[in-house]
C-alpha cells in the first residue's frame, strides 16, 4: 500500500477561471516566478524534466524594479482573491499525477 502527500514547495494556487456563463473554463497557465522581489521571470517553463531539458519553453527575465513590483501585485492579487474558484493541491496532484496500482 502506498501513503504520500503533496506539499507545494513555493506558494502554488491552481486557478481555474469561471467564463462569462459562470463555466469552470480553463486553467490559468501562466507562470510567474519572483525571485526576492527583485528579479521575475514570465513565460512558459514548468519545473518538469520535459520543461527544463526537452521542451522548447520561453522566458523573460525583468529585473527593472518598477516592472518586478508590479508582477509582484498581480501575483499577490492571483494569490488572495477569493473570487477565484481553486483546487487543493491534494486534489490537483491526483489528476496531474498517475495514482499507483496496487
Amino acid at each position: 500500500m502506498f501513503s504520500y502527500s503533496y506539499e507545494p514547495i513555493f506558494p502554488l494556487k491552481v486557478i481555474k477561471p469561471n467564463n462569462s456563463f459562470g463555466q469552470r473554463a480553463t486553467y490559468l497557465h501562466s507562470k510567474m516566478y519572483i525571485i526576492d522581489e527583485h528579479i521575475a521571470y514570465l513565460g512558459s517553463l514548468n519545473f518538469t524534466l520535459g520543461g527544463t531539458e526537452n521542451n522548447h519553453e520561453t522566458r523573460i527575465r525583468i529585473s527593472d524594479s518598477g516592472t518586478v513590483q508590479q508582477i509582484v501585485e498581480e501575483f499577490r492579487y492571483l494569490m488572495d482573491d477569493d473570487s477565484f474558484p481553486t483546487m487543493k493541491w491534494q486534489a490537483w496532484g491526483s489528476k496531474a499525477f498517475k495514482e499507483p496500482k496496487n
